[in-house]
């Protein structure tokens, strides 16, 4: 069997984002509660996404319209026409097309620009963005924020999902508050003020309060957001489930035979309780809430081969498994470190061992419970 490669690439993990504070520790202490600054250095980051990465994607003009190349100029967003022309799109549907010219004018009057949608642009923003949509369980986005030297806005933003902000590349300040959106309507008092340097990460919780600003001549900054599943995204999982039951697709007793039409709601909540709590159910959910990870929608072309490499990802607070043999040992251990990786990239790190053998240890560690695959394709 024929196994492709790929060009060497910077990659990001969640471990080594978070790095040197504790996966644990994040866990426990930080998602959901409180900001967590992880201090780095410019090696961690470099070469993994910097400014000739966005020169090159800026310069494929077809990928940008006013929806995924944004502009805001003092804290505020630039409108459509005033930095964009009219244009179609392969469905000759009518989208504004950021121009050039008029971005660079706002650029350099202190705008700033906003890539979104970024989250599988790059190889590296692939793995980084999917690392974190399977650490945390829920649908991720990546966005990057260009901007020169600038002052902070009087305006205030929060994101909506846990926040991992990234120096690419300059420096930048933020200022965090006390409150969050979503439990206060106000930012409420200024609780703290760093500064960001390339290889700094900083993590804020859904819906916290903050600005920030370029302190640099030029900065940038990556922005990878997970929106972790709620009950209330079970609604629409639970409806398409109900419509198999006969009961759900009969007719209403008339409202005015008040007896008849009470005791069918009875009939329907009791039918709904046992529906909701069934094992079929529960495995539509997992099922359902797997498919929203951004990593379940990714798999890598490597032309002329036909090969599709398909990933694997290590499973929410995985231990080290037990009883393994020394070259099992060594995979599991790789795997944890790597969290995201690719059957071809498991054989590329083991060149000594054969693809029937990667393929047997990558079975056994997704039996027990510690791997799992996270594309949708032929399981080896």
């Amino acid at each position: 069997m024929k196994i492709h490669t790929s060009m060497t690439q910077k990659f990001l993990n969640f471990r080594t984002l978070l790095d040197p504070l504790p996966v644990e520790v994040f866990f426990d202490e930080h998602l959901n509660e409180a900001p967590a600054f992880v201090g780095g250095d410019a090696s961690k980051v470099d070469g993994f996404f910097g400014w000739s990465d966005v020169t090159a994607l800026l310069n494929n003009n077809k990928l940008w319209t006013s929806e995924t190349l944004k502009v805001s100029l003092n804290g505020e967003p630039v409108l459509a026409d005033q930095y964009c022309v009219q244009g179609t799109n392969r469905d000759l549907q009518r989208v504004w097309r950021p121009d050039s010219v008029m971005v660079l004018d706002y650029m350099n009057r202190g705008g700033v620009l906003t890539l979104e949608c970024l989250e599988a642009l790059t190889p590296g923003l692939t793995r980084l963005t999917a690392a974190l949509s399977a650490a945390l369980g829920g649908a991720a986005r990546a966005c990057a924020t260009c901007s020169a030297k600038a002052d902070l806005s009087n305006v205030v933003e929060f994101d909506v999902g846990d926040a991992f902000h990234v120096q690419l590349e300059g420096r930048s300040c933020w200022a965090l508050y006390e409150d969050r959106a979503g439990f206060s309507e106000q930012p409420g008092a200024l609780g703290a003020e760093l500064e960001m340097s390339a290889g700094d990460m900083l993590y804020l919780p859904s819906g916290q309060y903050y600005r920030a600003a370029s302190t640099s001549d030029a900065a940038m900054w990556l922005t990878v957001t997970v929106v972790r599943p709620s009950g209330l995204d079970l609604l629409s999982m639970f409806r398409d489930h109900l419509v198999d039951i006969p009961l759900f697709r009969a007719d209403m007793p008339t409202f005015d035979n008040e007896t008849a039409h009470r005791k069918h709601l009875e009939t329907l909540a009791d039918t709904m309780s046992v529906s909701f709590s069934s094992n079929a159910f529960a495995e539509k959910v997992i099922e359902g809430l797997k498919s929203n990870l951004h990593l379940s929608k990714v798999a890598t072309f490597a032309l002329p081969s036909h090969d599709i490499d398909y990933f694997y990802r290590l499973r929410h607070r995985a231990v080290m498994p037990d009883g393994l043999d020394a070259v099992a040992s060594a995979v599991a251990r790789w795997a944890f470190e790597t969290e995201i990786f690719t059957f071809a990239d498991s054989c590329r790190h083991f060149p000594k061992h054969s693809v029937e053998e990667m393929s047997s240890i990558l079975s056994a560690l997704r039996d027990c419970g510690f791997l799992e695959p996270a594309t949708k394709g032929p399981v080896r």
